[in-house]
């Protein structure tokens, strides 16, 4: 290589390296609304990351800042450009020191798990547990167990989900630096105990701990997402000033420092509480606050098909059937596309009830045995028989309609 291009070389390498610097100090002197403004900034922030792993001079300056930038990348809501950046230093960058490999894998799992790409969560938190096992990472393990359950709760796995709870259950405390990760605990036992088994107060008990643990660490990001949580029990529980007091403040949280699914998932939260409430209107306007358009673009069809179910009950609350039906039908479109046949029977029975509001028997019928069809098979979680108890009621319902209508109709064909 002639002295130019050396000199050249040198000075790129020296630009790379100062890139970090600034990104570095950047990101960590920002303060969570200031992290939210820089969200612009992330693609520079990419190519930054990229570049440094492209050349070997500056592989260790790339996981550093990496591994630093992770909750950065987390606010920003771009999950899969992020999780893309990290699996490329994976393949590209040989690791030789085992304990920041662990840490990359624990990131690649939990990017690839919030944006949904479970196919590639499960292969990176597999390969971390290996990894934890090969080297006796014990402390490390307790993260990946963890992390793996929460991969579970996102596929309705709850079963599975408790079996790797259960495995930590009794090291956690081992390791004083895990509290953060025994408030991840104790908020996936909440979720397991409220989705699986509907113990209410053990899941409030579980979601408070973690509250109280993020708290303590001034984690406002994911004392938000535990508040939405609790907000969600206290509903169920029939707490309705609770359920508002939780939800709104979580909502609120979010709207300055959370990302799109995140902000879509209280408003969603929040739209169920209006509309227990009788409030049609509320949780119509609720619904339509939803950001459709960017959920669809970033392919979060499941927060997309819940709020266009969502607003599809609302209209048809108020008997706008027309816009009902259409909202409902995307619905459908989306779950059939996830293949979640789970929330699919919840919405063909909202388009059944659409149809019985309209004296449409034929219609209502065909599309409760539809849902009744789809929900029959699934592991009987709390969630599966509450659903199907509600649609053979639906489908007595509209048995009686189909009597009646008939017993009228008998005097006219004799």
């Amino acid at each position: 290589m002639s002295g130019n291009n050396q000199t050249g070389r040198t000075l790129y390498i020296r630009s790379i390296r100062a890139n970090f610097r600034y990104w570095h100090k950047q990101i960590q002197d920002a303060t969570h609304e200031q992290l939210r403004k820089m969200r612009s900034d992330f693609p520079l922030i990419c190519r930054a990351v990229r570049q440094g792993a492209n050349h070997h001079e500056t592989h260790e300056q790339t996981i550093d800042f990496a591994l630093s930038a992770f909750h950065f990348a987390e606010l920003s809501g771009e999950w899969s450009e992020w999780g893309l950046v990290l699996e490329q230093i994976n393949s590209t960058i040989t690791l030789k020191n085992p304990p920041e490999q662990c840490r990359l894998l624990l990131h690649l799992s939990q990017f690839f798990r919030l944006d949904h790409q479970l196919e590639k969560s499960f292969p990176a938190n597999l390969q971390l547990i290996r990894l934890c096992k090969l080297h006796s990472f014990n402390e490390q393990k307790v993260q990946a167990f963890v992390q793996l359950a929460n991969c579970y709760l996102e596929i309705q796995d709850y079963q599975n989900a408790q079996k790797y709870l259960n495995k930590v259950l009794s090291e956690v405390d081992n390791f004083p630096s895990h509290k953060r990760w025994k408030a991840e605990m104790h908020n996936a036992l909440g979720r397991v105990s409220f989705e699986l088994n509907g113990d209410l107060p053990t899941a409030k008990k579980q979601f408070e701990q973690a509250l109280a643990q993020f708290d303590y660490f001034g984690d406002r990001l994911n004392y938000a997402r535990i508040s939405h949580n609790l907000g969600e029990v206290h509903m169920k529980i029939g707490e309705l000033a609770n359920t508002g007091k939780y939800l709104t403040l979580s909502e609120t949280t979010l709207m300055q420092i959370g990302g799109l699914k995140d902000i879509s998932a209280v408003q969603i939260s929040l739209s169920v509480f209006y509309f227990i409430q009788g409030k049609w209107e509320d949780c119509e306007a609720k619904c339509r606050q939803v950001n459709f358009e960017q959920l669809e673009a970033y392919g979060y069809y499941s927060h997309l098909a819940i709020a266009l179910n969502n607003l599809g009950n609302a209209l048809s609350k108020q008997q706008k059937w027309g816009e009902a039906e259409s909202y409902l039908k995307q619905s459908i479109k989306l779950w059939e596309l996830q293949d979640n046949k789970l929330e699919l029977s919840n919405t063909l029975g909202s388009l059944s009830e659409v149809y019985l509001g309209q004296n449409q028997l034929q219609l209502a019928e065909l599309y409760v045995h539809k849902a009744i069809e789809s929900i029959n098979g699934m592991k009987p979680t709390l969630k599966a028989r509450n659903w199907l108890e509600e649609l053979n009621k639906l489908r007595d319902r509209i048995q009686i309609d189909k009597e009646q209508q008939q017993a009228l109709l008998s005097p006219l064909l004799s």
